[in-house]
């Protein structure tokens, strides 16, 4: 507590709420024949450094990341694969923690 009965937000028993900031590519990938693309694509990401998750289907995929992953670091990863981005697009996203 601080003068006047408001809680100090940095105290331990206070709920708080932080933002961090999210980011995500959308892709649009072609030559993907069959499932098992599907699940050469997602180990390809599971490579990048930065990738901090994915999902992976048919046609397309997104990639959640921590701001340092680039679409080429992306499109060389999806390249090992076997297929090809033909659209990308990076979001930047707010999620709140401690909810």
């Amino acid at each position: 507590m601080v003068a006047g009965g408001e809680v100090d937000p940095a105290c331990a028993g206070a709920a708080r709420h932080s933002l961090a900031a999210m980011r995500r590519w959308s892709l649009t990938i072609a030559d993907m024949p069959a499932v098992h693309a599907v699940r050469a694509v997602e180990t390809a990401f599971s490579g990048v450094p930065g990738v901090t998750g994915a999902a992976v289907w048919m046609g397309g995929a997104t990639v959640d990341h921590d701001g340092t992953v680039t679409r080429a670091a992306l499109e060389a990863a999806v390249s090992l694969a076997g297929c090809v981005v033909v659209d990308a697009r990076e979001e930047r996203r707010l999620r709140v923690l401690g909810v």
